[in-house]
C-alpha cells in the first residue's frame, strides 16, 4: 500500500474506467482528472461545496455531484462545466454510469436515472427508510451500500428488484462499493469503520480483509484493473492495493433480503441548465 496526496482535503470519490486515467474529487470542491504519468487533463472548479460523487464518461467527459445536490458535466481541457443540473434536494451520495444512462443516489431517499449527455431525468425510485450512500453497476446488476452497513444487490430489470442483501460485518455506514472488472460476483466494499473488504456475493465470508492505513478511513474505492484497487481517505491521500494474494477474513455475518416492488416507481422529466 502506498499513499499519494492529491487533494487539499478528504478524497470523497474516485473513478478509473480507462487504463491510464484517474479521476478524483473531494472536500476541496475540485475535480481532478490525470493520466497515470501525472499529466493533468482537467482541474474542474465550480462546485460551492464538497463533491461527493464522480464518474468518467465517454468522449473525454466526466460528471460530478455535490453535497447540496448539484451536478456538473465536464469536458477534458475545459476547467469550466459545460452543463449543470439540480439532481436531488439533498446530498448526492453516489453516481454510476451505465452506457448512456446515469444513476444517482441521495440522502433524500431516492435513486434516480438520468440521460447522461443532457442530464434529463428519466425515472425516480424511492428507497423508503434507507439512505443509499454508494452504488455500482455491473451490466443490469446494481450493488448499493446503505447507512445501515448493509449491501443490497438489485436486478433493475425485474419488478421485484431486490435479489439479496448482506451485512458483511460492516459496523458503520458504507462509503463505496465497486464491482471487480469483468467479474459478476466479486465486489469491493468500503466503510466508515475503516473496513475495506473484498466479497463474493455468493459466499458468506469475505474473500479479503484489506488493511487500510490507520487511523484513516476509506471514503472512496475503485478498481484500476482486475488485480489492483485504489482507495482514497480522509487524509487526502490515494492508496493502491495489489490483490494477487489477499489476506483471508473470518467474518461470516450475512443476511438474505426480501423482495420489493419495482425498482423505479415513477417517471418524470427535467431539463438541465447550460
Amino acid at each position: 500500500v502506498d499513499g499519494v496526496a492529491i487533494h487539499n482535503g478528504p478524497v470523497k470519490s474516485l473513478d478509473c474506467q480507462y487504463s491510464n486515467i484517474i479521476a478524483s474529487a473531494g472536500a476541496d470542491a475540485r475535480v481532478i482528472v490525470r493520466e497515470t504519468n501525472n499529466k493533468i487533463l482537467l482541474q474542474g472548479i465550480g462546485h460551492s461545496t464538497t463533491i461527493e460523487a464522480l464518474q468518467l464518461g465517454p468522449q473525454n467527459t466526466c460528471v460530478s455531484a455535490d453535497f447540496v445536490g448539484m451536478a456538473f458535466l465536464w469536458r477534458f481541457g475545459n476547467n469550466d462545466p459545460i452543463l449543470t443540473a439540480k439532481l436531488h434536494s439533498q446530498c448526492v451520495s453516489d453516481l454510476r454510469l451505465d452506457h448512456s444512462q446515469l444513476f444517482s443516489t441521495s440522502w433524500d431517499h431516492t435513486v434516480k436515472l438520468w440521460d447522461y449527455e443532457r442530464l434529463d431525468l428519466i425515472h425516480t425510485s424511492s428507497s423508503t427508510g434507507i439512505v443509499m450512500t454508494c452504488l455500482d453497476i455491473n451490466n443490469h446488476i446494481l450493488a448499493a451500500g446503505g447507512h445501515d452497513g448493509i449491501i443490497r444487490i438489485y436486478d433493475y430489470r425485474l419488478k421485484s428488484a431486490l435479489i439479496s442483501s448482506f451485512k458483511g460485518g460492516h459496523a458503520s455506514c458504507l462509503s463505496a462499493v465497486a464491482w471487480r472488472p469483468s467479474d459478476p460476483y466479486t465486489l469491493l466494499a468500503a466503510s466508515h469503520d475503516s473496513a475495506l473488504r473484498l466479497w463474493d456475493t455468493r459466499a458468506t465470508k469475505p474473500l479479503a480483509n484489506l488493511e487500510f492505513p490507520q487511523p484513516d478511513s476509506p471514503l472512496a474505492a475503485v478498481w484500476a484493473g482486475p488485480h489492483k484497487a485504489l482507495a482514497g481517505g480522509k487524509n487526502s491521500k490515494l492508496y493502491s492495493f495489489h490483490l494477487s494474494s489477499p489476506k483471508m477474513s473470518s467474518s461470516n455475518d450475512t443476511n438474505r433480503g426480501t423482495t420489493l416492488g419495482g425498482f423505479f416507481s415513477s417517471t418524470r422529466t427535467r431539463r438541465a441548465t447550460r
